[in-house]
């Protein structure tokens, strides 16, 4: 695991303060363990062990030597930056209760971990900006970084991790220093993080014998160290959930958030490391763990080696629609990384990994998009782009085809049942239900009537003689569909099943309504699109591509709108304050912060201590609004909060 965030200004003395005033309590087996220099420090003539002078020097941009200036640059705000590499809890378990012998060997494989990860971002990720206001991204020649290793998390648990803090300065190839364009950092942490567990998992596989667990978004536990030991040391982490727990919230931001509220100083007069092994090992006693468990978890494996069909068998399932391009239509080289150290056996070398992701991305079925600065080459599948050249043709294909006319009289008819429609509403019924086209794409903006005017446009159709359907992505937005429009509805999944079934359910009088069509996947569209233009029937797409995007792979929306005549809705009835629709286009725009305002201003935001008196909140509101016969709705994220918001 990697952690990333920005030093503050005289957050060496933290590190310096703990570790090198304390070296002879070290080597008597007191303290932390110095710092080192690792990277390409050697640059300025540092190597070995960090002397604080060296350290201050060079987190505030000057030659650590001879103290001059290494750059003068104007927007040196940052000192450097900490990127913190913890091992999974069953490692540092593995180290804290083990005798020396085996500890050396887990802080061995520990730093030969981190020593490849660093090499990686230095490879990837050493950037200076030149030119007027830094218009040119250049390569640095590395980083000037020093690691210090601890022991032990701020409730005394075992947690080998280190801190290794890069400089915010590095050396361009013209020879001149400057500062580090850390956009690259931020993009290549999460890939670093995973090559470092992977390494980590191979150096104790080739050193100890230790098997793991299936891996999860990168990171495995020693195999045999037991779920149970782990929650035991696990006080810290517990600690954060409970307190993400009072807060309602789930987020990256909010856990290190959470991490810095329920942080406690830690203890000024460190315990010694045989002391922490003595308790450690007596608290796992007293939970059942003994040493002979200990000793259990060694020696049990042997470095995998795969062959030609294994490799094989991953690389086209990185291809396949469970791949690579699952939840995205493109990736790049750190997407294959990351997906390769999950894929492949655990204990794999990284180089292994690094060869793979070279063999994968030279493979004829992998296609080169295009190269942008921050990510490199975007890459994606033959059989995704296929698709989606099919799908496209498809709607092409199809304009002016004659697909399900409705007669003016027959929209006359039904515009003329509903007085209070807009012009708006009026010109997209009578487009969708006469352009005659197989496909027909209505754009349409939060509270601008959309299945207001679909309900018009199933009169028009049905007047005619025609057949009409819908489906959405939930099962939620296909009843909001069937209330609103009147059309029978279902979901894409459903639809789907009940079309392999019956085979040729569409026909040259069907009209299918596709709802919320900005969140499907390409993947889940295109059978359906296949099917009504084998059968002459017509579909439309309703979405609005500036909303929620696609779970899976997709862009269709987005694609069709650029491309292929569309309708558009765009004047917002449902909202009857100027501020309301203002707050809502903010929203829409991605100006999130400015909508929150808005509604803060107007009393539309309720807020509390914790998450439990916002949610007492939540759920009075909604009383109050369904007693006055208001139809209320509550919303949350995890299906769990829900459980918590019904029973409430």
């Amino acid at each position: 695991m990697l952690n990333l965030h920005r030093l503050a200004h005289g957050a060496e003395s933290y590190y310096l303060d703990q570790v090198i005033s304390g070296i002879e309590d070290y080597y008597a087996g007191d303290g932390e363990a110095p710092g080192y220099w690792l990277a390409t420090s050697d640059q300025l003539g540092l190597d070995g062990t960090v002397q604080p002078e060296h350290l201050r020097a060079v987190l505030t941009g000057h030659d650590p030597h001879t103290g001059e200036q290494l750059h003068h640059a104007k927007n040196r705000k940052v000192p450097g930056w900490d990127l913190t590499f913890r091992a999974p809890k069953s490692v540092s378990i593995l180290w804290g209760l083990s005798e020396q012998p085996v500890a050396d060997q887990v802080v061995a494989a520990h730093e030969a971990a981190i020593a490849v990860s660093v090499d990686y971002l230095e490879d990837v990720a050493a950037f200076t900006r030149t030119g007027r206001n830094g218009i040119h991204r250049v390569e640095a020649s590395g980083f000037i970084a020093a690691g210090f290793r601890h022991r032990t998390s701020r409730d005394g648990d075992p947690l080998l991790h280190t801190h290794v803090l890069v400089a915010n300065s590095v050396c361009a190839a013209d020879g001149k220093w400057r500062t580090i364009d850390a956009v690259a950092l931020y993009d290549h942490a999460k890939t670093a993080g995973y090559i470092y567990a992977a390494h980590l998992r191979h150096e104790l596989t080739a050193r100890l014998g230790v098997g793991w667990t299936d891996i999860e978004n990168g990171l495995a536990d020693i195999d045999g160290v037991t779920p149970e030991v782990i929650a035991l040391f696990s006080k810290r982490r517990e600690q954060i959930e409970a307190q993400l727990a009072e807060w309602g919230l789930t987020s990256a931001k909010a856990a290190q958030i959470s991490t810095l509220e329920t942080r406690q100083a830690k203890d000024p007069v460190p315990e010694r490391t045989e002391d922490l092994t003595r308790r450690w090992r007596a608290e796992a006693a007293e939970a059942g763990w003994t040493m002979t468990d200990q000793h259990a978890v060694v020696g049990r494996s042997e470095v995998p080696v795969i062959d030609t069909a294994e490799t094989t068998r991953v690389l086209d399932l990185l291809s396949s629609a469970e791949g690579l391009t699952e939840r995205a239509s493109t990736f790049d080289e750190r997407d294959v990384i990351c997906r390769l150290a999950n894929e492949l056996p655990a204990g794999i070398a990284t180089s292994t990994i690094h060869q793979l992701a070279d063999a994968y991305l030279a493979r004829p079925d992998v296609v080169a998009l295009g190269w942008t600065e921050r990510c490199g080459t975007r890459f994606s599948t033959t059989e995704l782009i296929a698709l989606e050249e099919r799908v496209l043709g498809t709607c092409g294909d199809g304009l002016g085809a004659g697909a399900t006319l409705a007669p003016e009289q027959a929209v006359r008819i039904a515009i003329d049942a509903r007085p209070s429609m807009t012009d708006e509403q009026r010109d997209a019924i009578r487009q969708i239900t006469t352009s005659g086209n197989t496909v027909d794409v209505i754009i349409a903006g939060p509270g601008t009537g959309k299945t207001f005017s679909l309900d018009a446009a199933r009169e028009a159709w049905q007047r005619s003689g025609h057949a009409v359907i819908g489906c959405a992505l939930s099962a939620a937005a296909a009843n909001q569909l069937q209330s609103g429009s009147g059309i029978r509805s279902t979901t894409i999944a459903m639809l789907d099943i009940d079309l392999r079934r019956r085979h040729e359910w569409f026909d040259s009088k069907t009209v299918l309504v596709v709802d919320e069509a900005g969140m499907v996947g390409t993947r889940a569209i295109a059978p359906l699109l296949d099917q009504a233009a084998a059968a002459g029937a017509k579909v439309v797409l309703v979405g609005d591509t500036k909303q929620l995007p696609e779970i899976d792979a997709g862009g269709l929306l987005r694609a069709l709108e650029q491309r292929h005549p569309i309708v558009t809705l765009n004047q917002n009835r449902r909202q009857q304050t100027p501020w309301e629709r203002e707050a809502l286009d903010h929203y829409r725009s991605e100006r999130v912060d400015r909508a929150i305002d808005l509604l803060d201003e107007h009393g539309g935001v309720v807020t509390g201590r914790n998450s439990d008196i916002v949610r007492e909140a939540m759920v009075r509101d909604w009383w109050h609004h369904r007693e006055d016969g208001d139809n209320a709705l509550m919303m949350a994220g995890r299906n769990s909060d829900v459980d918590d918001l019904n029973r409430r």
